[in-house]
């Protein structure tokens, strides 16, 4: 058995910051209005919806090159799942604050 240049210590921070970065797109639509925060209402969200399926088709397209599958196909499977995840996080959030927030 070969050994490959991956290690599990380079793994984890490749797969640490992968993730952060990432996470932290859907926020940055909120971080840079600044002032604007509250004349913009509904189009921060619609913003950070749309720079999170950018986001997660780049992941999509970066797993298909690495894993030799079919681009397409890969950002799709990333950008549904993702975006699936995203929705039932967003709606579990909202059955909380129903409860907790009167």
């Amino acid at each position: 058995m070969v050994k490959g240049l991956k290690t599990p210590y380079k793994t984890a921070a490749v797969t640490f910051f992968s993730f952060f970065l990432v996470g932290a797109v859907p926020l940055l639509s909120y971080f840079f209005t600044g002032d604007y925060y509250f004349e913009l209402g509904n189009r921060l969200f619609v913003n950070s919806c749309i720079l999170t399926a950018i986001s997660l088709s780049i992941v999509g397209g970066l797993k298909s090159y690495v894993t030799q599958k079919n681009i397409f196909k890969g950002i799709l499977e990333t950008v549904f799942l993702g975006g699936g995840a995203a929705l039932i996080a967003f709606y579990a959030g909202s059955i909380l604050e129903s409860i907790f927030v009167t």
